[in-house]
């Protein structure tokens, strides 16, 4: 019984470092290209006005973003 919790630590160990590495690598956010068909749509992304399009933004990896794009007419 021992050697079983053993494996399932050492197991749980392995996902986190593989996990950490893959941040170390490629970085805690990533550079995201927004476009519209038509430019100077306004941007927003969780809610807060960002700027108008087409766009590039660092958004947060391994997070959930709301992105909205509008144009009046």
């Amino acid at each position: 019984m021992k050697q079983y919790f053993s494996r399932i630590i050492l197991v749980l160990l392995i996902v986190r470092l593989v996990t950490y590495c893959a941040s170390l690598i490629h970085g805690s956010s990533e550079e995201v290209n927004i476009t519209s068909s038509t430019d100077n749509a306004g941007t927003w992304v969780d809610g807060a006005r960002i700027n108008k399009t087409p766009t590039r933004l660092p958004l947060k990896r391994g997070d959930t973003h709301a992105i909205k794009i509008q144009k009046n007419g």
